[in-house]
């Protein structure tokens, strides 16, 4: 591509030649003073353009006829196709240097056509130009190729004609004041089965139960308005009271550190919100204590002390744990126990375990047509069905938010290898209808209502619980 001009040198000359005949100008620095043009600028220039070396040549230099008069090329060819135009052209000299010029010269108007794309090419070429009829010089200008794609301004419509949607955007409405209070929500936690491992020589305790995911359950209640906490069965694990498995000997002697922590949760999350309902279900592995005083010890079996005829049997759950306390509900009675949360969802802790994923909440779905929010399974689930009844369609669902517990094969019985996943859920529900919220936890991260939630470490602080709460118990 040439180089740019910028500067009129056809002018600069003509002006240049009338002041040195003036006697304005002596020499280059003068002319350069004069046209306000740098000394070096000016010369290359008229080097470029007219083939004149120094100041001497300025007066005696005579344009060729073929550098006079209006923009022309030597070569122009325009071919207009419906709303699209090309112009091609071919310049031995540099005359046309501008988009305007190439389209005055081809007749098209800027107002009608745009110009696209245009593809330049650049050789140079060698004229013999007549300076007089005795003189000649030997310039060398460069050959300018141009293709110039033009696309009309105001595009003209051919057959099919293919009409723009044009969307009238209307005002949004005004939304209407919610009513405050109308939506409740609740909070589920299942099967932490809090419990330990002992190490035989140390007496040191591992837990699995995940204090991370009772953390994260616990930030959620201190920072969210929550008027219901559903702890959904399991949430002891009680391994040392199994009727049916031979307990570990790791197992021995954990029953009171369990109950110690998991009244230290309980007491976490009444602080964190004083005016909720609260309410833990028996789950299968609650079950062991009663079934194993009924196995072996029946005369034992809801049997209170005299000055607590009011409370649980003394060898209970809700009694060791003292609910009544912390005015926790304990619903007991399973496999037939768990309790309405409102018109269309219940809450229990479930007893159907299926080997596929999603096929418990499927299985539970078909023999039931009501939302049913459950646990045992430590599986993230969620099947929803729609049927048609005599008042119209009906959708319940059949949810279980996942597990509080290890998942890395602590938990007896369990292997790194099964199906659970951790997480819990938020249900915003009014009388009649639910939403149902699920929060996957993963490595103590979850993200609930925009928001990233990282458990904090708590093990310091529960370990210095346990062991000032233990002392004086012949290290049991």
């Amino acid at each position: 591509m040439p180089p740019r001009e910028t500067h009129n040198f056809n002018d600069l000359l003509e002006q240049a030649r009338t002041s040195i005949i003036n006697g304005r100008a002596r020499n280059i620095k003068d002319l350069s003073l004069l046209l306000k043009v740098d000394r070096a600028t000016l010369m290359q220039g008229f080097l470029r353009n007219f083939g004149v070396r120094n100041f001497d040549k300025i007066v005696g230099f005579q344009k060729p006829a073929s550098l006079m008069g209006d923009e022309q090329a030597d070569k122009l060819d325009v071919e207009i196709d419906g709303n699209f135009a090309q112009i091609t052209s071919v310049m031995v000299v540099d005359q046309i240097k501008t988009v305007a010029q190439l389209m005055k010269v081809a007749g098209i108007d800027p107002a009608e056509y745009e110009v696209l794309n245009p593809k330049i090419k650049k050789w140079d070429v060698a004229l013999k130009l007549k300076q007089d009829k005795d003189h000649e010089v030997i310039k060398v200008v460069p050959s300018i190729y141009i293709e110039m794609p033009l696309r009309a301004r105001h595009p003209k419509a051919f057959e099919p004609v293919i009409q723009p949607i044009q969307i009238d955007l209307p005002k949004l409405p005004k939304i209407s004041k919610q009513k405050k209070g109308a939506v409740h929500r609740a909070l589920i936690v299942n099967d932490p089965q809090v419990g330990f491992r002992r190490t035989l020589h140390t007496t040191e305790l591992h837990p699995f139960h995940d204090r991370r995911v009772l953390d994260l359950a616990l930030q959620i209640a201190q920072t969210e308005q929550i008027d219901h906490i559903s702890f959904g069965g399991d949430c002891l694990d009680l391994s040392e009271w199994s009727s049916k498995y031979l307990p570990d000997p790791q197992s021995y002697w954990t029953t009171q550190p369990a109950l110690l922590e998991w009244a230290w949760w309980l007491t976490q999350f009444r602080l964190a919100q004083p005016g909720a309902e609260i309410k833990e279900l028996e789950g299968n592995h609650d079950l062991r204590m009663p079934t194993l005083v009924i196995s072996n010890m029946r005369q034992a079996y809801k049997l209170r002390a005299v000055d607590e005829l009011n409370l649980p049997p003394a060898m209970s759950v809700p009694r060791l744990l003292a609910l009544h306390k912390l005015n926790i509900e304990y619903v007991d009675g399973y496999p037939d126990n768990g309790y309405w949360l409102n018109r269309n969802v219940f809450i229990a802790h479930g007893d159907i375990v299926r080997g596929t994923p999603g096929a418990t909440s499927n299985a539970i779905t078909q023999r039931q047509a009501f939302t049913t929010i459950y646990g045992h399974v430590h599986r993230r689930e969620l099947v929803s069905r729609r049927i048609k009844t005599h008042a119209g369609d009906l959708v319940y669902s059949a949810f279980c938010p996942g597990a509080a517990c290890k998942i890395d094969g602590s938990v007896p019985g369990s292997k790194s290898t099964d199906q659970w996943q951790q997480g819990i859920a938020i249900i915003e529900y009014t009388e009649d209808s639910e939403n149902t919220i699920p929060i996957a936890i993963q490595d103590g991260h979850a993200i609930y209502n925009g928001v990233q939630w990282q458990a904090r470490e708590r093990d310091k602080e529960i370990n210095s619980f346990l062991a000032e709460s233990l002392q004086g118990m012949d290290g049991r």
